[in-house]
């Protein structure tokens, strides 16, 4: 009995240092790890910031040898897709002059224009009152919209089509009409996507999207749905007057 007595404290030392090795070790593991997950991260985001820089700089170098070349076509064509990525990619404003927003749907289209031809077609109608390079609007506010035009309206339909995008202004309000002459939207569709409840990847995600931004800008923003099938659909936008100082 007095030799176990004497040996129990001794393997009660054992098992303490035992345990404490086994924490030392689980401890080294965690911070092993945590260091891994940190350099994944960082790396990611070197990766981010450097991918798309590349990407540009090779466009700006394509962009001169298609100029090199004479090939005018080729040059503007990667100037609007350049365009394109620089404003998706670095814009951060909530809000940006209608022009920027204007020229990201002549550069969208134009590439559009490019690789289907006379199948789409372009309209603006642009009020005179309307100053374009002081007017606020949400960033990303009309490119979404024209390419569900152009997507889910226009390339279905076997007839060519045309957008058409119509700005002026109403007793403090801006409206932004863009219509379509394709396939249309159903019934029950266009009726998800007017409530919002659709997540539809067939227009009602854009249009979700859109509303989302407008309501951030201000409550009396409205985005609305209009649409009749094989025959055309029509979505108006309504914002408040909102100028750059």
């Amino acid at each position: 009995m007095e030799n176990a007595y004497q040996q129990h404290p001794q393997h009660m030392q054992e098992d303490t240092v035992e345990n404490l090795r086994q924490q030392v070790a689980e401890l080294t593991r965690h911070i092993s790890a945590e260091k891994a997950e940190k350099t994944y991260w960082q790396n990611a985001c070197l990766n981010a910031q450097i991918k798309p820089h590349f990407v540009f700089n090779t466009l700006n170098i394509i962009s001169r040898q298609a100029r090199l070349e004479n090939a005018s076509k080729t040059e503007n064509l990667i100037v609007a897709l350049a365009s394109l990525l620089r404003y998706s990619i670095k814009t951060e404003a909530k809000t940006v002059p209608l022009q920027r927003e204007i020229n990201v749907i002549n550069d969208y289209m134009q590439i559009q224009t490019t690789r289907f031809g006379e199948k789409i077609k372009l309209v603006w109608s642009i009020s005179p009152k309307v100053d374009s390079l002081t007017q606020e609007i949400p960033s990303f506010t009309l490119q979404p919209l024209v390419e569900n035009a152009v997507v889910h309206g226009i390339l279905p339909s076997l007839e060519n089509g045309t957008v058409k995008i119509r700005i002026h202004y109403i007793t403090g309000f801006l409206y932004i009409k863009i219509s379509d002459t394709g396939v249309g939207i159903n019934r029950e569709k266009l009726w998800n996507i007017n409530q919002n409840t659709t997540v539809d990847k067939c227009c009602g995600i854009g249009v979700s999207n859109v509303t989302t931004r407008l309501k951030l800008l201000s409550q009396y923003s409205t985005v609305k749905v209009y649409s009749k099938p094989n025959l055309a659909t029509c979505v108006v936008i309504k914002i408040p007057v909102q100028k750059a100082d």
